[in-house]
């Protein structure tokens, strides 16, 4: 599987697995890529090129056709009934109205992301399918905003993530109905009761979210989807983090009223090139708010690279090195 189909260490692996013996079934996103010349059969998502590194709808169209996959193979062995299958074909096909709910959730999406722009450390939860959902999660994050975020599965949560739980530290649950929602619940109360923000994705009308987050601490949000089969969730919870993530650092751009990443030209002499800066963290405390800018000379290979880092506050007194 592989957006681009040019992926050296999916070609490697694929190519490993047809030197063993084995058949190899391509899912790309680009036709006539090296995988899919390479492939014994290709599946094509045609979901259209990405915008930018963080993948988002290559990647929810990749989950669809492994789900089709899926189901096709269910059909032909006989392991889930025509009606199973018709069920959950008719939940996939309400994804377009799921997803659409989801997109026009930006205000609740905008409200979420302005409560937890300062914040520094992100962690994300999850079980069952929510588990690499959260792994997603904290990818995107990491990705579109430049912020510390890692992904467990919940069930891990006492075996070293919980030590790193403190005040100011952002959890993001992710909610959706499962047979495991009782003991997710416990999980969120853990963290909440060791100052964690706690930001939950979850289905609309869920009690243990309700219970969760209407309690008036303002450390609590939720962000809501409208799926029930786990796989339709699972695009939905995706969709409603990628609008989350993809938002965040417009959000933090518009309340510190900074610019954003720039690219300074050097034009001539030994320091001839670009000086990349971008900005690393950003405070809030007592009135008063300051980031850090990190900035590294782009030199020919040849040559030195230098970096440093200068803190720009607010007021403008407050500047140092």
């Amino acid at each position: 599987m592989s957006q681009s189909g040019e992926s050296l260490d999916t070609l490697l692996a694929l190519r490993e697995a047809r030197q063993r013996g084995a058949r190899v079934l391509g899912v790309t996103n680009v036709v006539d890529s090296s995988m899919a010349r390479e492939s014994d059969g290709v599946l094509y998502t045609r979901a259209g090129p990405e915008i930018g590194v963080a993948a988002t709808k290559t990647l929810l169209a990749q989950i669809v056709a492994m789900e089709l996959l899926a189901l096709t193979l269910a059909q032909v062995h006989g392991t889930l009934s025509a009606a199973e299958i018709a069920r959950i074909l008719d939940d996939m096909h309400r994804l377009p109205d799921a997803l659409d709910e989801v997109i026009g959730r930006q205000k609740e999406v905008d409200e979420v992301a302005e409560a937890v722009f300062a914040a520094r450390d992100f962690f994300f939860l999850g079980r069952n399918v929510g588990y690499p959902v959260a792994l997603e999660g904290a990818l995107k994050l990491k990705e579109l905003s430049y912020l510390h975020a890692e992904g467990y599965p919940a069930g891990e949560l006492k075996h070293g993530p919980i030590a790193l739980i403190e005040p100011g530290t952002v959890v993001v649950g992710i909610a959706t109905r499962n047979r495991l929602s009782e003991k997710f619940a416990s999980n969120i109360a853990e963290v909440k009761a060791r100052g964690a923000s706690i930001v939950l994705v979850a289905n609309d009308g869920d009690e243990h979210a309700e219970q969760a987050t209407a309690t008036g601490d303002p450390g609590c949000l939720d962000l809501r989807v409208h799926a029930d089969e786990l796989g339709a969730a699972q695009l939905a919870e995706l969709s409603v983090l990628q609008a989350a993530h993809e938002r965040a650092p417009l959000v933090r751009r518009e309340l510190q009223n900074r610019p954003g990443p720039v690219l300074l030209g050097v034009p001539d002499g030994d320091d001839a090139g670009q000086i990349g800066c971008h900005l690393h963290t950003a405070h809030s405390r007592g009135g008063r708010s300051w980031f850090r800018i990190a900035c590294r000379s782009m030199r020919p290979a040849t040559s030195s690279s230098t970096s440093a880092s200068v803190v720009f506050g607010r007021p403008e007194s407050t500047t140092r090195a």
